[in-house]
């Protein structure tokens, strides 16, 4: 399960990503939309352990990305 929790992630005076929140679960298929711009690789970036988020919370199977990035990745590996 991946769960996205009110995450925000700005880069200056860009706020790439402001409060999103989703979850999906075992079996569900997610589809990420949105123009050029909108934050979806940033989103992607933080739920894998490559970027932290300025605010908010993802967990990986109930592992909190920001906490134990090693385990996520080992997971998604």
């Amino acid at each position: 399960m991946i769960e996205i929790l009110s995450i925000s992630k700005r880069f200056g005076e860009v706020q790439a990503v402001d409060h999103v929140s989703f979850t999906v679960r075992r079996g569900e298929v997610f589809g990420l939309l949105g123009p050029n711009g909108a934050g979806k690789t940033t989103i992607i970036k933080m739920a894998t352990a490559l970027s932290r988020p300025d605010a908010g919370l993802c967990r990986l199977h109930g592992i909190d990305v920001a906490q134990n990035p090693l385990a996520v990745k080992k997971l998604m590996g």
